[in-house]
């Protein structure tokens, strides 16, 4: 850790102004927690188990700043009840216990905002556009960022664009891989806190050794070197970077094996109950502030691999079939059918041209183009009445697959109404089975995968208000998408292209 970003002046004061549970505060019992409190890095992310002291950190932490300069801070929770259990619950009893707080405390006092003397310390919701913006500031912290709406956090992080301090931290137990805390961590320099095995020297985190770091020997349970399994004191550690190259972004990797609150027996114990993928994945989440996917990430690193074909990416003639995700960015997969009844992708592009659709269509004879109708629905209508029968705006909405047409008289287009999940579940089952293949080599072929490796599905309250499984919104995987609505284009295009009239004959090709 470079100096400029080391400061023991948060402890100093802390020990001095903070009392915690009637008690001063103290790190005695939590000397893993000593290097976070010194760290000023502009940039953090702790990726944490439960009740591991990181909320507390932050709530010293910003007071200090508060107190000690003139700032505006603000501290975002999923929601508004969140916001308000929080500051009443969490910060006002901290701020009532010091005497130094209480008379800093001025003016305005209430959930939402706190005045410590010019400074100011606001509350809010991830919950809308308004409040995220209506705020400058020069501390943002994100807690529970994997409960939040994370469309806002963009907003959020523009209020310290113009801030000369511009912190911000992300602290949240974790959720699924690749999603929230845990992308932003694997972002990050990845401090993992290692404790040297007094035995063989081994000295590797030992979240990454579960369950082989956690043993019962003559009916005691201990933390243990994960490769001689010498009993190992936690205490005893050291804040290591795993990619120091990453440096612009401070991380921390916090779970209970190093933190000593709860007991290595009562660790072992729960993880041998963990009997069915729910207890499981609180286990990992909570316990080991590690995510979890279990079944809920369909398509894995083998998987997606074995989806490779042996043709490299390059633009054909048809018949062919077009899918498209559209956003600012156009995301196209174009593929063909085999004479088996196997789909080989031929082209993946990313653009926002969509006059480029126009000349995919034409030139590699699309028999049929399915494409997201919004949010751009203007632009998916012109399309499809550019190309008559040819192309369907796409909604995912109703349980079953159907075809019908929107709109009246010459301006009527063509649509596909398509279960999500179910349409979803086919393509990850297609995948599985090697019944559709992607080309080989290229930045977008690369991108497709790693958008194919985030489908994931939540459980979320359905109809009459029980639980259904369906796939997560609001991730990065477009490509996934548009090889989903060019799957769809297959079932619903006519078997023969003369059956739309259309001639595959002097079509121009690409150079």
């Amino acid at each position: 850790m470079s100096d400029s970003h080391t400061t023991d002046e948060i402890l100093e004061w802390a020990s001095s102004n903070i009392i915690l549970r009637n008690s001063p505060f103290s790190l005695e019992r939590y000397p893993f927690l000593e290097q976070i409190y010194q760290d000023i890095s502009p940039i953090q992310v702790f990726r944490k188990a439960a009740q591991v002291g990181i909320t507390t950190y932050h709530i010293i932490k910003s007071l200090w700043l508060a107190d000690t300069r003139t700032v505006k801070i603000i501290y975002f929770f999923p929601t508004d009840s969140d916001v308000r259990d929080f500051s009443k619950d969490r910060v006002a009893p901290i701020i009532s216990a010091s005497p130094l707080l209480r008379e800093r405390v001025r003016g305005t006092d209430n959930v939402g905002l706190k005045k410590l003397g010019d400074s100011s310390l606001y509350f809010r919701g991830l919950l809308g556009k308004v409040r995220v913006r209506s705020v400058d500031a020069d501390y943002i912290i994100f807690d529970e960022l994997d409960m939040a709406d994370r469309s806002q956090k963009e907003y959020a992080r523009d209020r310290i664009l113009h801030s000369s301090l511009a912190w911000e931290s992300e602290l949240s137990i974790p959720s699924l891989p690749g999603v929230g805390i845990d992308a932003s961590f694997k972002a990050s320099d990845q401090h993992f806190w290692l404790v040297k095995c007094p035995s063989c020297s081994t000295e590797e985190p030992l979240e990454e050794h579960f369950p082989d770091c956690i043993r019962e020997v003559a009916g005691e349970v201990s933390i243990v070197c994960p490769k001689c399994h010498t009993p190992l004191d936690v205490r005893c550690g050291r804040w290591v970077a795993k990619h120091p190259q990453q440096g612009e972004v401070r991380g921390y990797q916090l779970s209970q094996l190093i933190a000593g609150i709860i007991s290595p027996g009562r660790l072992l114990s729960e993880f041998k109950g963990a009997k069915n993928e729910t207890v499981k994945r609180r286990f990992y989440n909570s316990m080991l502030g590690l995510p979890y996917a279990g079944g809920m990430v369909p398509l894995d690193g083998i998987h997606l691999q074995a989806c490779l074909g042996s043709e490299p990416m390059r633009l054909e003639v048809g018949p062919s079939y077009m899918g498209v995700d559209v956003g600012d960015t156009l995301h196209i997969s174009v593929g063909k059918m085999t004479t088996e009844g196997r789909v080989r992708i031929f082209w993946l592009e990313a653009t926002e041209s969509w006059e480029r659709l126009d000349e995919l269509i034409e030139a590699c004879g699309v028999l049929c183009t399915v494409i997201d109708a919004m949010p751009y629905k203007h632009s998916a209508k012109e399309l499809a009445l550019s190309h008559p029968g040819r192309v369907y705006i796409a909604y995912y909405q109703g349980e079953h697959l159907a075809k019908g047409r929107e709109g009246k008289g010459e301006k009527a287009v063509p649509k596909v109404n398509i279960d999500r999940t179910e349409s979803l579940d086919e393509l990850v089952a297609r995948l599985s089975r090697g019944e559709i293949s992607l080309p080989q080599g290229g930045g977008a072929v690369e991108e497709a995968l790693r958008h194919l490796g985030r489908l994931r599905k939540e459980r979320r309250e359905g109809a009459g208000g029980r639980t259904v499984l369906g796939y997560a919104h609001g991730l990065e995987d477009h490509y996934a998408m548009a090889l989903n609505y060019m799957l769809v284009a297959t079932a619903i295009a006519p078997i023969r292209a003369e059956r739309e009239g259309i001639s595959l004959k002097g079509l121009r090709t690409f150079k």
